[in-house]
């Protein structure tokens, strides 16, 4: 019984008020900063929110910037998307100079 418990508490991610271009940044796990990437961001249990709160002296965590965010919802609005960071540039195949590519839309002389 207590198993089944424990396998549907709710997790939260905690966003920090702040973005990268549009992404979200959360609280990065071992508190190793803040990240946008939600698998290496932080998975806090409702009680380690409301102990944060206490030793943080808030009545909410709405009360700075910092908004506890439930995985479920995370996972509803996650959407792929690529990291330039992650791509080696030096093994792509097609360099291609757009300025001088033909548009379909562009008439031409």
């Amino acid at each position: 019984m207590k198993e089944q418990r424990q396998k549907t508490k709710e997790k939260y991610l905690l966003w920090n008020g702040q973005y990268v271009g549009n992404a979200l940044l959360f609280w990065a796990n071992d508190y190793k900063g803040f990240t946008s990437n939600i698998d290496k961001a932080h998975l806090y249990t409702k009680k380690e929110v409301d102990h944060l709160l206490k030793i943080l002296n808030l009545k909410s965590i709405n009360d700075r910037m910092d908004k506890a965010i439930s995985l479920t919802e995370i996972e509803k609005a996650a959407t792929r998307v690529v990291d330039e960071q992650s791509l080696d540039m030096r093994a792509t195949p097609i360099k291609a100079k757009i300025a001088n590519h033909p548009s379909p839309n562009r008439p031409t002389a």
